[in-house]
C-alpha cells in the first residue's frame, strides 16, 4: 500500500457506519468501494477524492447521487476532516444499482460509467474503529494462532533432530560393530547368487506355467476333439466307457482274426478245390481220349470179328456178294462210328454244364428259401410296425386304413409296401440310436410339468406316448388334440370378447400411438424452431423433416391416418377398421416368433419409429436454399461439423424428451475433441443451443474455454505441462459475464 500524501485522508478512515446498519451489510458495502477502488481513495483538503495513482475519482462540484450512500456511511469525526467535506463525497455515491455514476450495494455489487463487478468478504475490517479494532484483534489473534503454530512445529523440528541424533547415534554404533570387508563381500555374493538362483527358479517357474498353460489349452482343444468324434460315432467319451468298448473292439479284432484265419484256410481249400477242378478237366480229356481209343479198339475188333463171322456165313457162297456185303457194312460202320465220335464230343461238355445247372439249381433252391423266409419275415414286421398304435399317423398325419397282406407273395408285399411308401412320403436321412434318444431327452425337458413322456420299445420301433390327468395319448393323438384345442380357443372368441379388444385397443393402444405420434411430430416441429435461429458465420443452417418411410407399407399409412382421429369423433366404420388393421399387424408378428409375449409382438408391430425416418436439411447459405446431406453439398469441414453437431444435439434432446420419465433423465453430453475447426462465433451458437436445450455437457478441447454470452455459467479446467515437470491445472469460473481464477481442487 503506498502512503497517504500529506494533507490527504483515505476515505475508509473518514467515513463510518450508520448505527442501523446491518452487519452482513456492512461488509458488503466496504467489498463494493475495496473492490471499485472507492476506499483506498484519499480524501483532499478541496474535497476531492483521488485514487492512489492520482486520478481524481470525485469532485465536490459532480452530479450528486439519487439515492446517496449517506444513509448508511457517515462522516468519522476522529478522522480530522470537516464533515460537510466528506459528506460532499458521500452525496455523489449512489446506494443501489444505477443510483449515481458511481454507485455501490449491500451485496457487494458496485458500478461506474463503464465497469462493475462484485466482492463480497464475510465482515468490515476498514470502515469503523470498532471494524478496525476487530479486525485488528482477529489478525492478532491469527497472528497468535500461527505463533503457537511456528512454537510447535519448532518443537517438532527439535524432536525431529534429536531423533535423527540419536538415528545418526546408532548408525555410528552399528558401523563400528559392522562384519569386515571380506564377510561382507562374501555374504554380499552369496546373496547375488541365491537372487541369482531364486531368479533362475522363477522364470523356470513362469516357463513352467506357461508350458502347463499351453498343455491345459492343448488338452482342452483335444478334449473337445474327443468329444466331436464320440459324438459322430455314437461312442461314450469316458475312460472306463472307452475301455470296455476297447476290450469289446479287442474281441471284435479277435474274432475277425479268427475269420481271416477261416477265411484263408477257405480259401486254400478252394485253391486246391480248383486245382483238382481243373486236374478232372485234364483226366476228363484222358478218359476221354482212352475210351476213343478203346472205342477205336472195339470197333476194330467188331469189325474184323463182323468181317470173319461173314467169311463163315458166306463160306462157300458166291465171293463177288461176300465181298459186295462186307465193304457195305464197312462204309455203313464207318458213319456210325462218325457220328458216335461227333455225338462223344457233345457229351462231355453237356455232362459239364448238367452238373453246373444242378450245382446252380440246388444254390437257387436255398437263396429262394432263405428270401421266401427273409420276405415272410419283413412282411411280418410290416405288419406289426404298421399295427403299432400312432407310428403311421405319427408318419402320415392321417388315420391310417388296415393293412392286409392275404399271402406273402412277391407281388402281395412289394404292392404292401408301395402302400406304404407312397403314405409316408420320401423318406429323411437315417438318424442314430442316440440322435433319437437325444431328441426323447429334449422332449421330455420340453414338456416338463404339462405331459408325462413314457418311451417304450417294441420291435425296434421307440413308441413315445405322452399322459397328463385325461389319459394317455401317442404323439399324434396329442398333435390332434392341441391343434383342435387350438382351434377351439381360436372359433371361441365371443363378440363379447372382441369387444374387449376393441376397447383396450381404442381406448388404450390407438390412443397412446396417437399421443406419441402427436409427440413426436411435436418435437420435430419445436427443434426446428430452435434450429432456425442457429446459422454459421456463413448462413449455413439446419432444418429436420420427420417422414413416413418407403419401406411402410400401406397399412401403415392408413393405421397412422387413422389415429390421428380422436377416438370420440371416429367413425364405426373407421374404429373396425383400425382394429382389423392393428390386429393383424400384432398377428403378422406373433407369427413370425410365437415365443415372445403378447407385449413384445404389439411394442414390434405398433412401433411408430420404425415407420418414420428424420431427415436432415441443410439451409442457406442464400436464403430459400435448402439441400440434403450429400457429398455434392459443398460444405466446408468446420460446416459439416456444424450440421453434425446439430443434428446431434437434436436427437439427444428428442430421446431424452421422450423417455417415459423424462424430468428424472440424466440430461449429460459427454464431448471429446468438441467443435474442432469450427470458428468461435459458431462454438458460441452451438453451446447456446446446448442451454436452451437444457443439455448439461462435459467436453475436452484445444482452447476451448465456452466463455460465451450464451453460456450462463461454467467450469473450465486447463491442464499445463512443461516438458520434464508436473502438470498444473487451472481452475476458471465463468458466470455469464466474468471469468473467475480458483483454487482447482
Amino acid at each position: 500500500m503506498q502512503p497517504t500524501p500529506e494533507g490527504e485522508v483515505p476515505l475508509w478512515r473518514a467515513v463510518n457506519f450508520d448505527d442501523d446498519v446491518p452487519t452482513v451489510d456492512r461488509a458488503g458495502i466496504e467489498g463494493a468501494l475495496l473492490a471499485s477502488g472507492l476506499l483506498l481513495a484519499t480524501v483532499t483538503a478541496d474535497a476531492n477524492l483521488r485514487a492512489p495513482d492520482g486520478q481524481v475519482l470525485i469532485r465536490p462540484h459532480g452530479k450528486l447521487a439519487s439515492a446517496p450512500v449517506t444513509g448508511v456511511l457517515v462522516p468519522d469525526d476522529a478522522s480530522g476532516l470537516p464533515a460537510a467535506t466528506v459528506t460532499a463525497i458521500l452525496e455523489r455515491i449512489g446506494y443501489g444499482a444505477e443510483a449515481g455514476t458511481m454507485w455501490v450495494d449491500a451485496d457487494g455489487s458496485w458500478g461506474t460509467d463503464v465497469l462493475a463487478g462484485r466482492h463480497q468478504p464475510n465482515a468490515a475490517e476498514h470502515i469503523g474503529a470498532a471494524a478496525r479494532a476487530a479486525a485488528r484483534a482477529r489478525r492478532l489473534a491469527e497472528i497468535a494462532e500461527q505463533l503457537t503454530a511456528l512454537d510447535e512445529a519448532a518443537q517438532a523440528r527439535q524432536g525431529a533432530r534429536e531423533e535423527a541424533q540419536t538415528a545418526l547415534e546408532r548408525i555410528d554404533d552399528r558401523a563400528r560393530k559392522a562384519p569386515v570387508t571380506r564377510d561382507v563381500s562374501s555374504a554380499r555374493t552369496s546373496a547375488i547368487e541365491a537372487a541369482g538362483r531364486a531368479e533362475s527358479a522363477r522364470e523356470d517357474a513362469d516357463k513352467a506355467a506357461r508350458t502347463a498353460e499351453d498343455h491345459r489349452s492343448q488338452w482342452a482343444a483335444a478334449n473337445a476333439r474327443h468329444i466331436d468324434i464320440c459324438s459322430h460315432f455314437n461312442l461314450p467319451t469316458g475312460s472306463n466307457e472307452l475301455a470296455e468298448a476297447l476290450n469289446a473292439l479287442a474281441e471284435v479284432d479277435r474274432a475277425c482274426a479268427a475269420a481271416v484265419r477261416t477265411t484263408q484256410e477257405l480259401d486254400r481249400r478252394l485253391s486246391l478245390h480248383a486245382g483238382a477242378v481243373e486236374r478232372l478237366a485234364g483226366e476228363r480229356q484222358s478218359r476221354h481220349q482212352l475210351e476213343k481209343a478203346a472205342e477205336d479198339a472195339w470197333t476194330l475188333w467188331h469189325g474184323e470179328a463182323t468181317e470173319l463171322e461173314s467169311i463163315r456165313e458166306t463160306l462157300g457162297g458166291d465171293a463177288a456178294e461176300a465181298l459186295a456185303n462186307l465193304k457195305e457194312a464197312e462204309a455203313a460202320l464207318k458213319d456210325r462210328s462218325s457220328e458216335l465220335s461227333t455225338a462223344q464230343g457233345f457229351l462231355a461238355p453237356l455232362q459239364h454244364d448238367c452238373g453246373v445247372a444242378e450245382s446252380q439249381a440246388a444254390t437257387t433252391a436255398d437263396n429262394a428259401e432263405i428270401a421266401r423266409t427273409d420276405l415272410a419275415a419283413a412282411a411280418g414286421r410290416l405288419v406289426r410296425r404298421y399295427a403299432l398304435a400312432g407310428l403311421v399317423a405319427a408318419a402320415t398325419g392321417s388315420s391310417p386304413e388296415p393293412l392286409e397282406l392275404p399271402d406273402v407273395g412277391v407281388a402281395t408285399v412289394q404292392a404292401a409296401a408301395n402302400r406304404v411308401r407312397a403314405a409316408v412320403g420320401a423318406g429323411a436321412a437315417a438318424v442314430s440310436d442316440t440322435a433319437v434318444t437325444r431328441a426323447e431327452q429334449v422332449l421330455d425337458h420340453n414338456l416338463t410339468g404339462t405331459f408325462d413322456v413314457t418311451v417304450d420299445v417294441e420291435d425296434g420301433v421307440h413308441l413315445v406316448e405322452v399322459s397328463d390327468a385325461s389319459g394317455t395319448r401317442t404323439v399324434a393323438e396329442a398333435a390332434d388334440e392341441l391343434d383342435r384345442l387350438c382351434q377351439q380357443g381360436r372359433d371361441a372368441l365371443s363378440d363379447r370378447e372382441r369387444r374387449v379388444f376393441t376397447e383396450f385397443v381404442l381406448g388404450g393402444v390407438a390412443e397412446e400411438l396417437r399421443r406419441r405420434i402427436a409427440q413426436a411430430e411435436h418435437l420435430i416441429d419445436d427443434m426446428t424452431r430452435r434450429l432456425g435461429t442457429i446459422r454459421t458465420s456463413h448462413g449455413i443452417g439446419v432444418k429436420l423433416r420427420w417422414r413416413l418411410a418407403e419401406s411402410a407399407d400401406g397399412d401403415i399409412a392408413r393405421i397412422k391416418e387413422l389415429v390421428a382421429t380422436d377416438a370420440r369423433v371416429r367413425s364405426p366404420e373407421s374404429t373396425a377398421e383400425l382394429t382389423e388393421l392393428l390386429k393383424a399387424r400384432v398377428d403378422e408378428s406373433f407369427a413370425l416368433d410365437a415365443s415372445a409375449g403378447f407385449a413384445a409382438h404389439l411394442r414390434k408391430a405398433l412401433d411408430y419409429r420404425e415407420w418414420h425416418y428424420v431427415e436432415v436439411f441443410i439451409l442457406g447459405p442464400t436464403p430459400g436454399l435448402e439441400r440434403r446431406i450429400a457429398r455434392r453439398a459443398k460444405l466446408s469441414q468446420g460446416e459439416i461439423r456444424f450440421v453434425s453437431y446439430v443434428t446431434l444435439f437434436a436427437a439427444i434432446d428428442a430421446y431424452l424428451s421422450g423417455l417415459p420419465d423424462a424430468t428424472r433423465a440424466l440430461r449429460l453430453i459427454l464431448l471429446d475433441d468438441a467443435f474442432a475447426k469450427v470458428d468461435d462465433r459458431t462454438i458460441g451458437e452451438l453451446m447456446g443451443l446446448l442451454v436452451r436445450l437444457d443439455l448439461d455437457f462435459a467436453m475436452t478441447g484445444h482452447a476451448l474455454w465456452g466463455t460465451y454470452p450464451q453460456v450462463p455459467k461454467l467450469d473450465c479446467y486447463e491442464i499445463r505441462r512443461v516438458e520434464g515437470s508436473a502438470a498444473v491445472t487451472t481452475h476458471v469460473h465463468w458466470d455469464g459475464h466474468n471469468k473467475h481464477l480458483r483454487a482447482a481442487r
